[in-house]
């Protein structure tokens, strides 16, 4: 099966309508500028926090424990109130 024929039946579409898509350049990677787009990333946790957290993830790793996220919420709220 050609690539263009296993597009069309994954999109469920016709492959001359994938092949529309891709002259057309709606299915370009990259914008026209030829630059690639990039998203800022946003960390949930504050760089300052990391070293706690990675901590507290450590230690439960030594513990070979399956934690849940209940547990791991409770873990983390009892490593920070040790710590300061």
């Amino acid at each position: 099966m050609k690539p263009v024929e296993r597009m069309a039946r994954a999109a469920g579409l016709s492959a001359r309508a994938v092949m529309r898509i891709a002259e057309e350049g709606c299915a370009a990677a990259r914008p026209p500028s030829g630059t690639r787009e990039r998203r800022a990333t946003k960390r949930r946790i504050p760089a300052s926090q990391m070293t706690g957290v990675r901590e507290a993830v450590y230690n439960q790793c030594e513990e070979k424990s399956v934690p849940i996220f209940d547990s791991t919420m409770e873990f983390l709220k009892v490593a920070s109130v040790v710590a300061g």
